[in-house]
């Protein structure tokens, strides 16, 4: 056998048993604690939808924040990640946050849109990965109306465009206004 060969199986080996180990802590992963009011990234994991809009926005502003109307719209920007991250996942992270901070101050300020950075392996939030079908860290936008999740989606093109940063912002400034303006 060569060694493109060898190298093939190796990585073959490698992938196998990387599925097998996520496949392991997915169904080995303890029973997940009712979430705690007004914690809107517990709410989603868990499916609890007993927070109204102004509980998530107080719980998920920034210290000393004040408290903001509860919008009858809202959307959620979800950065979810698993515990160890790669460079461009960080990459990820911080230009999509920053995208969205410069192109919607408004919004966040009223608290139509938020950005939440999310570990899943986290047991609080470990639900996230299988509700919104994760193989990788990945962007999700939900949209909220009246409080409960109508819509979501992954934006995964951010690991298409990671390197061109005028075209993710773009990207992900278009994706959040259309979900913004529904």
């Amino acid at each position: 056998m060569n060694v493109k060969g060898i190298i093939s199986m190796v990585l073959v080996a490698f992938v196998a048993v990387s599925v097998a180990y996520m496949a392991f802590q997915e169904t080995s992963a303890a029973p997940q604690p009712q979430a705690p009011e007004g914690n809107p990234a517990a709410a989603v994991a868990t499916g609890h939808s007993g927070s109204s809009p102004s509980e998530a926005a107080e719980a998920g502003g920034d210290a000393g924040a004040t408290e903001v109307a509860a919008p009858s719209s809202k959307v959620i920007a979800y950065y979810l990640h698993w515990t160890m991250r790669c460079r461009t996942c960080l990459t990820i992270e911080r230009q999509a946050e920053e995208a969205l901070r410069t192109a919607f101050p408004d919004a966040f300020a009223d608290g139509t849109l938020e950005w939440r950075a999310v570990d899943v392996q986290e047991p609080a939030n470990a639900q996230l990965a299988q509700k919104y079908e994760l193989v990788t860290s990945s962007l999700i936008l939900v949209h909220f109306r009246d409080g409960v999740e109508d819509a979501w989606v992954n934006l995964e093109k951010v690991w298409q465009l990671v390197s061109d940063a005028e075209s993710f912002g773009t990207y992900v400034v278009a994706e959040t206004r259309h979900y913004l303006e529904s």
